[in-house]
């Protein structure tokens, strides 16, 4: 008793003094130093400072504390719920440093109207504040073995950092914090469960799990409410067999930050979760690879349908060892991920994706620029982008796949790195335009485009020729015909006919070589042959020149010949008078039509000219005809100039100006186009 009198003064608590020493008799120096500074406003001091720094105040040391520093829990309870206890209080309610807390902390149900402060403490057994309702709870570098304080009511702060460190579960479920749930520098240790659950929780103002915080064990915030931020900076969450943070249906008012040192290794899901500004994942590495025996593994994050009114930003130091997912997303800003690592696993069909954005509706531009780096495919199909889709400098290992993605400000396909690597898939995308280089070009068979559409090519250095632009529909993986249409189509935009009937030439010959591909050997022959007299006469359709240049090459070779054939006597007047003449002098009447090479060729070749020549020369009937040319030409030469086969050669002219004419009548009106 006389130790007990140094230790208490009568004068400032008689009352409370002898009061709880009815209830619990003999007290420690520990609880005799709370039930002074109870009245006072003051912290109990339990050990040689209130310096957390100092070792002697490290919980981990509590074993050797002795029974000086501790302190029944029960007692914390008496002074809540005991009202006369509880009068004495002041506004800075309980506050303890440094104690030994024996017993569970029991505060269930519990309304008192200040705060507990337990800093730098070791509970020797379980907290339960379950419902209880708080001014404030400051639990900082204190050791718990486990808290369940669901549906707790807060008025002010929760501070479970500094050194705060639980080894089972901490359950906030359903809690309601009046300003900030603060955990940064605390350790939450349940590997085989939940190591802090936060669900339904409604937090005013932020809550911090930043600076150092950590959880060996799933973090659970599912359906949380948080009026300001959720900062993660620097924080490490580790639950490798499943969810490192699960945050499905979170409400986030402000910002979500993952940056800057931020490590999970474990799925990080916010499945549905609405962020009021910016999510950012800066220089935050996720990691959840693939592991076929562990079902949970394989995601990173998983951000499906998530509601994001400011940007999202994966990038600059981001990296994700397992799929990233913003599956049916709505962001209000950009998506960045320039400077990033996304790593799929292209090795097993179901994880080959390293980021999904399929379905994602962008508000601004997805620029996946300088040192975006992906491992696996990336998905953005039946995207609605409504700035730009920026691919520069990138490197992606895998396929691309935009398929019925609508993209307002264009497609920027520019100096990719290693483009032989990339499988570019854009079939049923719309682009208002499209910007891209030669260099960036996907190797061959690596291009589906199969009905893309785009306005027009964009930037000095994207090829706009037909030429270089067949060399790109070149590389598709599979022939389709509606990408040479919209070649042709853009080509005429810009004022370049001949190259859009240039594009639609070799569309036909592609598609005729596609269609009968698969016929027999005769089938496959035949088509060859028609394909390429349609190619060299008209051009398909698409080129009707080429049958009047045919047309001119006939009558000029004819010209060649039939001067050749007048020269040795082959060609002769029709009109015997005439002949008898021309065939004793060489010479025709006066009144005769003279032969004219180049009108008699061109009368045989173009049947809509007329000029009557044909009409009295024809090749000689004579059959003891001679050649009457030189003297050393060759047989050959007297051959091919002999009647009969300047005969020969009138009919296959004649034939020819008719198939060579007809074919131009098609082209020009279209009968043999396909446009």
């Amino acid at each position: 008793m006389v130790a007990m009198a140094l230790l208490w003064n009568p004068a400032q608590t008689p009352d409370l003094f002898y009061l709880a020493q009815s209830y619990f008799g003999q007290l420690s120096a520990a609880e005799t130093k709370l039930l002074g500074a109870v009245q006072t406003g003051t912290m109990a001091i339990c050990g040689a400072s209130a310096n957390l720094a100092d070792p002697s105040n490290a919980p981990t040391k509590s074993h050797e504390w002795g029974p000086t520093r501790s302190l029944r829990a029960a007692l914390i309870r008496w002074l809540c719920i005991d009202p006369l206890a509880r009068n004495k209080i002041g506004l800075s309610g309980i506050q303890v440093c440094g104690a030994q807390l024996i017993g569970e902390l029991n505060l269930t149900y519990i309304s008192v109207p200040f705060s507990i402060n337990l800093v730098g403490c070791r509970l020797t057994e379980n907290a339960n504040l379950h419902s209880a309702t708080l001014s404030e709870l400051d639990l900082r570098a204190t050791w718990v073995h486990s808290l369940t304080a669901d549906c707790m009511n807060v008025t002010r702060r929760v501070f479970l950092s500094g050194g705060f460190r639980a080894e089972g579960e901490v359950r906030l479920a359903d809690a309601q914090i009046g300003i900030d749930l603060v955990c940064e520098g605390g350790f939450f240790s349940n590997p085989a469960g939940v190591a802090l659950n936060t669900e339904g929780i409604q937090v005013r103002g932020s809550i911090s799990l930043r600076q150092g915080f950590h959880a060996d064990g799933e973090v659970r915030m599912r359906g949380s409410n948080i009026g300001g931020n959720l900062d993660c900076d620097n924080g490490s969450f580790i639950n490798k067999s499943s969810m490192a943070l699960d945050a499905d249906r979170m409400k986030v008012g402000g910002y979500i930050f993952f940056r800057n040192g931020f490590t999970a290794e474990g799925e990080v899901k916010l499945l549905n979760a609405e962020v009021g500004s910016n999510l950012e994942c800066v220089n935050g590495k996720f990691k959840n690879p693939l592991q076929p025996s562990l079902p949970g593994s394989g995601r990173a994050l998983n951000a499906d349908s998530i509601k994001v009114r400011g940007y999202v930003f994966l990038c600059r130091g981001f990296s994700a060892e397992g799929q990233v997912n913003l599956l049916n997303a709505d962001v209000g800003g950009d998506i960045e991920c320039g400077k990033a690592l996304f790593k799929g696993s292209p090795e097993h069909e179901a994880a080959a994706s390293a980021l999904c954005l399929d379905g994602t509706n962008v508000r601004g531009s997805l620029l996946l620029g300088e040192d975006f780096n992906a491992e696996g495919e990336v998905q953005a199909s039946r995207a609605q982008i409504r700035g730009m889709l920026i691919c520069d400098k990138a490197r992606i290992k895998g396929t691309f796949i935009a398929q019925g993605t609508s993209v307002g400000g264009g497609l920027f396909w520019t100096r990719m790195v290693e483009p032989d690597q990339t499988e570019l898939d854009l079939i049923n995308s719309h682009m208002d335009a499209l910007v891209d280089d030669a260099q960036s070009w996907p190797a061959r068979g690596k291009l589906k485009i199969d009905g893309l559409t785009y306005d027009r090519f964009s930037s000095a250095s994207t090829p706009k020729s037909a030429r270089a632009r067949l060399d790109w529909l070149s590389r598709q993986k599979v022939f389709a015909p509606q990408p040479y249409r919209q070649l042709a189509r853009t080509s005429r935009n810009y004022g370049d006919d001949l190259g859009a009937r240039r594009v639609l030439c070799e569309m036909e010959r592609l598609r005729r070589k596609q269609e009968y591909a698969a016929r027999n050997s005769l089938m496959r022959f035949s088509n060859s042959v028609w394909t390429w007299i349609l190619r060299v006469t008209i051009g398909f359709g698409f080129h009707p020149a080429r049958a009047l240049w045919c047309l001119s090459a006939l009558a000029i070779v004819g010209t060649i010949l039939f001067s050749a054939g007048y020269d040795a006597g082959s060609l002769a007047p029709t009109e015997a008078n005439a002949y008898a003449q021309f065939k004793a002098t060489g010479t025709v009447p006066p009144y005769y039509e003279h032969f004219s090479p180049l009108i008699y060729s061109l009368e045989n070749s173009l049947p809509i000219l007329r000029f009557g020549l044909t009409d009295h020369w024809h090749p000689s009937l004579d059959p003891t005809w001679q050649y009457a040319g030189h003297r050393l030409t060759s047989r050959y030469v007297v051959w091919l100039l002999s009647p009969s086969s300047l005969r020969w050669i009138r009919w296959i002219q004649i034939s020819l100006g008719w198939f060579f004419t007809t074919m131009g009548v098609a082209a020009v009106t279209g009968i043999v186009r396909k446009d």
